[in-house]
């Protein structure tokens, strides 16, 4: 409280608050901070009642890990000062509200693991104080719309396990995003060369998608700053670039299950920092470059390459990584 006695704070997170919201919430018109994440035993259940909508004041809210269930009210696109919002880990089902595009001011969206459906409304354009959306694990369908790109500020995108079909080249406009994690999707079509002015780009899984086509060269431009790329489970195809070997921040590569040919790249022995490596489960063929085999046989903890068949496609030179 204040002064005078006016809430500014409710915070009653992970301590196993369980039944309705009462609508009486709305009453605490002074509130700027709202915290009723779920516990380990009860939750919250039922709705989230309209009357938050005239909570002015608030600039957090968390309802993360309850039961929460039915629509998210559009009255929420009111709270035009609210700068975190957590509803992630709840039931809540029906579309995205079109009103969130009216919270000027937000910068952390947390609307993962639920059993949202629908497009990912355009609105979400004008969020440009955005840092962080997470809209994982839902139901969400259609194209990425070109409004990604203007959220300059952006530096983590989750989209991961929807059934997004396209992403568009407007998502090399996003020159602060440090992760996206766009896995386990439906997206056809050529890698987005776009990807390649994502300088700051630490994290990219692009796995379990439809992805067809060469892998191009762009994505050595990411050398100073990836470390985690995924690309397996897709349908690439052609020899996998020697830009890769650019890569030299990487610790984890995964490639497997597509449909690379050709050779191993030398360049992969320039990878010095990685732990993992798998290009597993493709149609490379040839022998494995020997200093890339002695360097990874040393001190590579995880090199997964298609050396087994008979006869073999893929070896490596007597005693080193693949025998």
């Amino acid at each position: 409280c204040d002064g005078s006695g006016v809430y500014l704070h409710l915070e009653l997170g992970d301590n196993d608050v369980a039944g309705r919201i009462a609508t009486e919430i709305g009453l605490l018109t002074g509130l700027r901070r709202l915290d009723l994440t779920g516990g380990s035993g009860s939750r919250l259940s039922s709705t989230l009642p309209t009357e938050l909508g005239v909570l002015s004041d608030l600039e957090f809210v968390s309802f993360r890990n309850n039961s929460i269930s039915r629509s998210i009210p559009i009255e929420l696109g009111q709270l035009t000062r609210l700068q975190h919002l957590d509803l992630s880990m709840n039931v809540l089902r029906d579309s995205i509200p079109t009103a969130f595009g009216q919270l000027a001011a937000l910068e952390t969206l947390d609307l993962g693991h639920n059993t949202l459906s629908g497009s990912i409304p355009t609105e979400l354009g004008r969020l440009l104080t955005a840092r962080s959306i997470k809209l994982n694990n839902n139901i969400l369908t259609g194209a990425l719309s070109t409004f990604i790109g203007q959220l300059s500020e952006l530096e983590l995108l989750n989209l991961a396990t929807n059934q997004v079909s396209t992403i568009p080249t407007e998502l090399g406009q996003l020159t602060s995003l440090a992760s996206f994690d766009l896995h386990e999707n439906r997206v056809r079509g050529r890698f987005p060369t776009e990807i390649g002015f994502l300088t700051r780009l630490h994290f990219l899984d692009l796995s379990n998608n439809a992805f067809s086509g060469t892998l191009p060269t762009e994505i050595g431009l990411l050398q100073n700053t990836l470390r985690q790329l995924n690309l397996s489970n897709n349908r690439f195809s052609g020899e996998i670039p020697i830009e890769i070997g650019n890569l030299v921040g990487l610790f984890s590569l995964q490639m497997q299950s597509n449909r690379f040919i050709g050779s191993v790249p030398e360049e992969f022995d320039g990878l010095l920092l990685i732990t993992t490596i798998r290009i597993d489960n493709n149609d490379l063929s040839g022998m494995v470059p020997e200093q890339v085999c002695d360097h990874f046989s040393n001190r590579l903890p995880k090199f997964y390459l298609d050396c087994g068949g008979s006869p073999a496609k893929l070896s490596c030179p007597p005693g080193t990584c693949c025998t």
